[in-house]
């Protein structure tokens, strides 16, 4: 089910309730149309910055990754004119060195859908949600020794899932590979004189 990141309010300009006592229901429901529409675009320019924030954080995150790789780039650039340029050779009386294992001491980038990490537009629709139901207070009456709140909302359903399916074609992909038929010599090729021999 699709969420809606971004919504206009309000969404219905001319629902409205008409009171008892009103002269010109036709007239109240003008004004009423009216202070919606001029609400809806109050909304969206609220939206309008809030995305344009977001971009803006967005962009700047990009523009400092691609920053770290030029100057990694240049880096690498100029070892490997160095090393072009000298013309004697550098390995001679060297001795050989045990290189560690390269590691990367950059910060990669982690749990990417944690809840810090949530848009301020998310933000706001899931302070507006409705909490969770306590589903845990009935692990106490389960048998199954099963999570009561995995049964309701399991966070890690998707990723438990896209791992067993790559379990799966794992074995598949060994299963099919044992069933393939190993390949067998190559037959020799019959003389042209049997061949002719054969067709008279």
């Amino acid at each position: 089910m699709p969420l809606p990141k971004h919504t206009v309010q309000p969404v219905k300009l001319s629902q409205v309730i008409v009171p008892n006592g009103i002269d010109n229901e036709l007239e109240f429901v003008v004004n009423s149309t009216v202070c919606n529409v001029m609400r809806q675009i109050a909304s969206v320019s609220r939206l309008a910055n809030t995305m344009f924030e977001e971009l803006t954080t967005d962009f700047s995150r990009l523009v400092e990754r691609t920053v770290r790789l030029q100057n990694r780039l240049g880096k690498l650039h100029e070892d490997m004119q160095m090393a072009r340029s000298g013309d004697e050779d550098l390995t001679a009386g060297v001795q050989e060195v045990e290189i560690p294992v390269f590691s990367s001491k950059k910060p990669t980038d982690s749990q990417v859908l944690n809840q810090n990490t949530i848009p301020p537009s998310m933000r706001s629709q899931y302070d507006q949600a409705e909490a969770a139901p306590a589903l845990q207070q009935m692990d106490e009456l389960r048998d199954d020794k099963k999570t009561s709140m995995r049964l309701y909302s399991d966070p890690s359903f998707f990723f438990d899932l896209w791992s067993q399916e790559m379990l799966q074609d794992r074995k598949h992909k060994r299963a099919a590979k044992k069933k393939r038929p190993k390949g067998k010599g190559k037959a020799t090729p019959l003389k042209s004189g049997s061949n002719q021999g054969a067709q008279k």
